[in-house]
Formats: C-alpha cells, sequence, structure tokens
C-alpha cells in the first residue's frame, strides 16, 4: 500500500485546522465550505493545537446549535 504525499497529508492537516477556526468563529458558511473541500467533520485538535477539542466542542463554545447539527449530519463523533 503507497503512503499519500506528505503535502497532500499537510494540506488535509491545514484544511482541518482551518475547520477547527471557523468552527470556533461560529462561521457556519466557511464551515461547510471547509467540509466541501474534504475537511474532516471529526477530526480533534492535537495537544499542539491546544485542549485536544473536536469542532464539536467548539461549535458548543460558540453556542451555535446550528454548527453543532450541521457537523453531526456531516460524521462528527458526538460521543468522542
Amino acid at each position: 500500500m503507497s503512503e499519500a504525499p506528505t503535502d497532500t497529508l499537510d494540506a488535509r492537516l491545514a484544511l482541518n485546522r482551518t475547520l477547527l477556526r471557523v468552527v470556533q468563529a461560529g462561521d457556519l458558511a466557511a464551515a461547510k465550505e471547509c467540509l466541501k473541500a474534504g475537511a474532516d467533520a471529526w477530526f480533534e485538535s492535537d495537544e499542539q493545537d491546544g485542549l485536544g477539542w473536536s469542532a464539536l466542542h467548539l461549535a458548543v463554545v460558540a453556542n451555535s446549535p446550528e454548527l453543532l447539527q450541521f457537523l453531526l449530519q456531516r460524521g462528527a463523533i458526538w460521543n468522542a
């Protein structure tokens, strides 16, 4: 099995981190664009990013039921 090129992995990681930032800002439209571009709704930040929170955690902090519903519909893990 061949491995994905590093630049592809780096791009996906950057996209996932962008998703976390836009969810934290409460930006539903930008979150939709991130997922459309290939971000993972289930992605959790690593220790380098802070608390190890998922997009769902950040949607709660942003007080955005719309983002919560959207992320759950797109595969976010609710019991992580």
